[in-house]
């Protein structure tokens, strides 16, 4: 998905686009096979943690959408040894709960699964918890800065992008990023938020503000542009130090055709890859507000920076 607000330069300046990228795909899983008693085999689509998924609701996405539940032998059948073990996706199926002549009327191989969980607002009204807050977060905040900068003259074109494929490959900004021709970038994607037993160097406090990422993968004065427009606007923010590719969509954007200055914002996050991901929505909008303070003032000035850094 792409969208695009013209900017309105200065009578003395050169246009320059600017792109904001949020990744829009989820983890899931695929229909593999179709077992006597219209069970289902699956297998992961992205990264997918097994150890959270019996018991676990699911829906299938075959003619109509089906509501299903992952099974798996049940503890009272099985030997002690496997009760100390974590069962292997392939030894996993989904029940829908119907005959095997509706199932395979129903659903073929090759159908996606998605993890079946409503958003939940808990007792603190800033914390939400749900499904594919990796990367709802992100586009959301995407989308509440292009509510914003609909109503504000600014001088770069802005190229709202929602990547697919990011899950298995970073494939969506390869092309998101050739069709958009930007001359920058700002990818929002999330990042590992703190919880009991991770090391405080591998997360970032939830209700802190976002991440912004130093490192090889990113624009050394784009970052501090970011940083800089923060302070300025007393927006709170941590910093990620990433030594290499940060296994988000700034990676294949930095390196698209000749090359696009890139800055990745995260937004700390608990429970990666499962339906109860956890955000402090106070990050989301720090997020978005960050975003609009730094297109409101840019222009082709900043770019003929970046060239000459």
């Amino acid at each position: 998905m792409l969208a695009l607000k013209p900017g309105d330069p200065a009578s003395d300046q050169q246009k320059i686009t600017l792109a904001l990228v949020a990744h829009i795909d989820q983890v899931g899983a695929m229909v593999t096979k179709i077992e006597e008693g219209g069970f289902l085999r699956f297998a992961p689509v992205g990264s997918i943690d097994p150890r959270i998924l019996p018991g676990h609701a699911v829906e299938v996405h075959g003619k109509n959408r089906l509501q299903g539940v992952v099974g798996a032998k049940t503890p009272h059948l099985i030997s002690q040894k496997e009760r100390t073990t974590t069962p292997e996706i392939e030894n996993m199926f989904i029940d829908l709960g119907i005959d095997e002549k509706k199932v395979r009327e129903q659903v073929r191989v090759g159908d996606f699964i998605a993890l079946e969980q409503s958003p939940l607002m808990m007792q603190d009204s800033k914390i939400i918890t749900g499904k594919s807050l990796d990367n709802r977060a992100g586009v959301a905040a995407m989308i509440a800065s292009a509510a914003s900068l609909s109503a504000q003259r600014h001088q770069a074109d802005v190229c709202f992008i929602s990547t697919v494929q990011e899950e298995i490959g970073l494939r969506g900004a390869v092309s998101a990023a050739y069709g958009c021709k930007p001359d920058l970038a700002i990818v929002i994607d999330v990042t590992h938020g703190d919880a009991p037993g991770l090391e405080d160097k591998s997360v970032f406090k939830i209700g802190d503000g976002p991440a912004i990422a130093l490192g090889p993968n990113f624009h050394p004065l784009l970052g501090k542009r970011l940083r800089e427009t923060a302070q300025e606007n007393y927006l709170p923010f941590q910093i990620e130090p990433i030594s290499g590719p940060s296994g988000t969509d700034a990676w294949p954007i930095q390196v698209s055709r000749e090359g696009i200055p890139t800055a990745l914002l995260s937004i700390p996050l608990r429970y990666m890859h499962t339906a109860a991901e956890l955000i402090n929505l106070d990050d989301l909008i720090a997020s978005s507000k960050l975003l609009n303070h730094f297109m409101y003032n840019l222009d082709y000035s900043f770019l003929e920076e970046l060239k000459n850094c």
